[in-house]
Formats: C-alpha cells, structure tokens, sequence
C-alpha cells in the first residue's frame, strides 16, 4: 500500500507501538501491526471500502508491478493477490509506447543515377584465418547505382592503395567509366598521402564518413 497516494488523497497515518493506523476526517478506518519488517493490515482486499477506491486503480496497478501486461494483471487479481480491477479503467501507458520504440526511422536515401557515380568502400578481416593465398583481409568496391560489388583479396591493409588502383584499371578498361565519388571511412589506408596525390590525379572526390552514420555507412556494410 502506498503512504503517499494515502497521504495525497487525505488520509491520516499514525505509526506508533508496532501499530499502523489509517484514519480519515476524524474516522477510523484500518490498522495493522508490524510483522516481518513491514506493517500487516487486516482487510480484505476485495472488500475495501470506497473511501479507498483509488487503490483498486488499473493503471497505478500497472505502473506499481513494472509495466506488465494486462493479462498477468489479471490473472494476479483472479488469484486475490491484488484488488479485482476492470479493464474499462486501463489507459494507454505513455511509458510502455514510448519503450517499443527502438530509434527513429532514417529519411530515405537519394541514390546516384549513373554508373560509378560514387563508390563505396571498406575493407574486412576473414575472422583472423588466411586463404589458401595467405591473404588475411579483402577490400570491396560497391556501385551505388547498381550495387554490383567488386572483392580484391590482400595480405595487408597497407594493399588498399593498390587494389584500388587495379579496380580503377579494371573499370575504366573494361567499362570505359570514370569514377566520380569515392567515399570510404576515416581508416588510414584511405587517408595517406601515396592516396590523396591518387585522388589528386584522378580527379575525383574522396568523401569520408563521420563514425557510425547509419544512412551513409549501410551501403559499405
């Protein structure tokens, strides 16, 4: 039982000589004694007056037991274990919405209309085991337009460079394409200056992502 909801809804507690005593406007109303570190009224939970009608209150039932369903409610008042309470009296709780909820939906994303327009990369570790090459990481190069991915083994990251510069071989042979946009993350294989002086030569832009951006980083992932 809560002393302040009791408190708020004006009724007098005394607590005195191991006796718990609940009044209200000079009217006695229920007492108990302490028993097991608590105060044990004598009362039946399905008889209580109306005076104290408030604590028969789905809602607060609901909010006191952790947010549980209304069938556990119920199933708990059935048994006597908390007041019987009517489903009429339920209201939608703003907390339990609001916890369903697990992030925001992201905006949908403009997607390039050409081929090689912008292309995105990262590169990946085989779970720490070599291929049979003894190649220990491989890069990809993924066409936002088309999704067509491009997979080049290598031995260490310090390879990127390299890779890179077959694919953009590769593309420009075989495809007679440029390419436009690289956007990659802020990992150092992209960033030293053997591949801004690439970028340099190429002509093209080399976008790097903030950490953990799920609308630009998706497409790499």
């Amino acid at each position: 039982m809560s002393g302040f909801l009791l408190n708020k809804a004006g009724f007098e507690q005394i607590i005195g000589a191991d006796m718990y005593t609940i009044t209200k406007n000079g009217i006695f109303i229920e007492k108990g004694y302490a028993t097991d570190g608590m105060f044990k009224l004598n009362i039946d939970m399905n008889k209580i007056s109306s005076s104290a009608c408030m604590l028969c209150d789905f809602n607060i039932w609901h909010a006191r037991l952790c947010h549980v369903n209304k069938r556990i409610i119920s199933n708990m008042s059935g048994l006597g274990l908390i007041p019987k309470l009517s489903y009429k009296d339920f209201k939608k709780c703003q907390f339990c919405s609001q916890a369903k909820i697990t992030k925001d939906s992201h905006k949908s994303v403009t997607r390039e209309i050409e081929l090689f327009d912008l292309i995105h990369s990262d590169i990946c570790e085989l779970d720490g085991n070599l291929t049979s090459c003894r190649q220990r990481y491989f890069i990809t190069f993924i066409d936002d337009f088309s999704d067509y991915t491009y997979v080049y083994q290598m031995k260490n990251k310090s390879d990127a460079l390299d890779m890179f510069k077959i694919f953009v071989k590769e593309i420009e042979t075989q495809l007679n394409k440029r390419i436009k946009h690289f956007r990659s993350d802020r990992g150092t294989e992209y960033l030293s200056h053997a591949s801004f002086e690439y970028y340099k030569e190429l002509v093209l832009i080399h976008e790097i992502t903030a950490p953990y951006p799920p609308k630009r980083t998706i497409k790499r992932k």
